[in-house]
């Protein structure tokens, strides 16, 4: 029955399209849009009105159009690309002659709808909308936030996706144009549940009165402890949040049925500043703020019989193969059921970020691999994880944004992420480079780390880490000109005797590569290889132990005499120098020749020649 509704919308749809060429009667009057046309209404699938989605569920296109399974609403793809803006009068014109009676102005409610906050600058998905810009468009919602104005509208600024108002004359804005008549609107806006408030149009409860608390967490432990009605309750997206704007109220435009707070948070985070900014509105204005954290009404409308407290039992499989079941696993941790899973968490979607800021321990790995679109992961008060860290392959990904994340239990593994670093931009003051990843709390990682083969990376900084369980890889990043791990102390913790080259380091193929800073390092307790790295001039370090060996060649910068033999002369004093050594291809320079080329021939100042193990 789905299919053959779409089939047939689908028709209906390119009908209304094709009948542009002639519609010149039949249009629609410019008498007010009846309320109905002014709430977020959500599609119905077997009597259950479907959610309100972070996003659009692109479900179908052709050239002219671009059809929103989630809402049904039909956007004009030619309206995408106008290169300048309208008056209203003249927006409203070009709407019309795109599909005779059906193509309009969307209401603030529909185009809201467009609105990704997982991107930015434009604030809409960069791939199924690249007309679209940054800066105002219009909306058919009248607004009467400037007084007794009559013609001034609501527009939203894809910037940032921000609502304001303007006089409709003479001022102008870009315009999106669209068709919606897939879904009936219901008889009535709410019904009123006694404490709590159901929205005929998207299926949400809502709280009547307002909660707040003193921080993100406490607000979602206030909402999921709530029980009012027997249900279960969360802080609400912003998306979700901004379904309660009412156009046809003033100061507040709010529903008389709600009381409390009118500036209110959402738990949907702000891309720019994860951790310490959500979005949130207010309402006695009836626009888009910055959230506190604090204060908001809570919302309901999921069972999941696999909550116990805040703690989710089992893995988490945010990927392709559903995309509503990803869509739905994603609102549940954006928006603070959880701060807790017992298991793993998959990240493997068809979503452009996934922003935790409630998540704080994970017991099994996180794995972020193979994804087109994703370019922002970003889980701020994580604390632990424990098994491994992935993320590899991934086409779009530049941001790893963990600042709260103290130990990883297995491995560290970044491995051809396309874009990584992309973002790295030399900034004058302090001759800081823009990183695109952030451990800063980082102390331990109990397997390995092995960072290779980024072709944009520039920087490796990861300062904090003290020590490493098993060995260190980094190799074949063209690009990568420094490595900073200033704090690290000890490569190998976890290796036990015989276990080969477990603790090891290894600097391989960094073709750019010209400075290396591990200030804290003394131990490794494998092998030490740098390798093919035709730039490196500057090691800092300060090790004095060397299990298996030394091996250095083909850095053809790389003085062995002033960098090396001081690594030698080091490990030969504190009685723990490597079994093997082989330094050839560096510098040739005569001053850089190094007095330890093999072991049976090694000769440092200070010591006599070493002898053979």
């Amino acid at each position: 029955m789905k299919s053959y509704r779409k089939i047939g919308f689908a028709f209906l749809l390119l009908a209304a399209v094709l009948l542009t060429a002639c519609a010149t009667t039949h249009q629609k009057s410019d008498k007010p849009l009846l309320p109905g046309a002014e709430w977020r209404i959500t599609r119905t699938v077997n009597g259950t009105r479907q959610p309100v989605m972070d996003a659009p569920k692109w479900s179908s296109e052709n050239e002219l159009t671009l059809l929103d399974d989630a809402t049904g609403l039909l956007w004009s793809k030619r309206s995408f690309a106008l290169p300048v803006g309208k008056t209203f009068e003249d927006a409203r014109s070009y709407c019309k002659s795109l599909g005779g009676p059906e193509m309009q102005i969307p209401t603030r409610q529909q185009l809201q709808t467009l609105v990704n906050y997982k991107y930015a600058n434009p604030v809409v998905d960069h791939d199924r909308l690249p007309g679209i810009r940054s800066g105002p468009y219009w909306t058919a919602t009248p607004s009467d936030i400037n007084g007794a104005d009559k013609d001034s509208y609501w527009l939203i600024d894809f910037l940032d996706g921000r609502s304001f108002s303007r006089n409709a004359k003479g001022n102008l804005a870009g315009v999106l144009c669209v068709a919606d008549f897939y879904e009936a609107k219901p008889d009535s806006h709410y019904t009123d549940r006694g404490s709590w408030v159901e929205d005929n149009a998207t299926g949400l409860g809502w709280q009547k009165q307002t909660v707040h608390a003193n921080d993100a967490n406490a607000l979602a432990d206030a909402c999921l402890g709530s029980g009012l009605g027997g249900k279960r309750w969360r802080v609400p997206a912003q998306h979700e949040l901004l379904s309660l704007v009412s156009a046809g109220q003033s100061r507040p435009y709010l529903d008389p049925l709600f009381s409390g707070e009118l500036y209110l948070s959402s738990s949907t985070a702000d891309l720019h500043r994860v951790g310490s900014d959500f979005y949130g509105v207010d309402f006695q204005r009836g626009v888009t703020v910055p959230g506190d954290g604090m204060h908001t009404r809570c919302v309901s409308q999921w069972p999941d019989n696999k909550m116990t407290g805040r703690t989710y039992e089992g893995s988490v499989f945010i990927d392709a193969s559903n995309i509503d079941d990803a869509n739905r696993q994603l609102q549940l941790f954006e928006t603070g059921h959880y701060r807790k899973i017992h298991g793993d968490l998959y990240i493997h979607g068809p979503v452009a970020a996934v922003i935790l800021p409630y998540l704080e321990e994970v017991t099994g790995s996180i794995s972020v691999d193979r994804s087109a679109k994703i370019h922002t992961v970003a889980i701020p008060f994580l604390t632990t994880i424990g098994g491994e860290l992935s993320a590899v392959g991934n086409a779009a990904l530049d941001r790893l944004v963990f600042p709260g994340l103290a130990g990883i239990g297995g491995n560290l593994t970044l491995i051809k992420n396309a874009n990584l670093g992309s973002k790295q931009e030399q900034i004058p003051l302090n001759d800081e480079i823009v990183e695109p990843f952030d451990f800063r709390s980082l102390k331990t990682i109990g397997g390995d780390v092995s960072i290779q083969a980024h072709q944009q990376l520039k920087m490796l900084s990861i300062t904090s880490p003290i020590s490493v369980g098993k060995s260190v890889s980094i190799g074949d990043n063209p690009q990568l000109r420094t490595i900073r791990m200033t704090s690290l102390a000890l490569i190998g913790q976890s290796c036990g005797p015989g276990s080969g080259d477990c603790g090891s380091l290894e600097i391989l193929s960094n073709m750019r590569l010209a400075s290396v800073d591990f200030a804290s390092l003394k131990t490794i307790v494998a092998g030490f290889s740098v390798r093919g790295n035709p730039e490196l001039k500057d090691v800092q370090e300060r090790i004095d132990r060397i299990g298996t060996g030394l091996v250095a060649q083909y850095n053809r910068k790389l003085c062995a005499r002033t960098v090396l033999d001081r690594i030698l002369l080091r490990t030969w004093n504190s009685g723990h120098f490597p079994g093997g050594v082989t330094i050839t291809d560096n510098d040739p320079a005569p001053e850089c020749k190094t007095a330890c080329s093999d072991r049976d021939h090694c000769t440092i100042p200070h010591a006599k020649a070493v002898p053979r193990r």
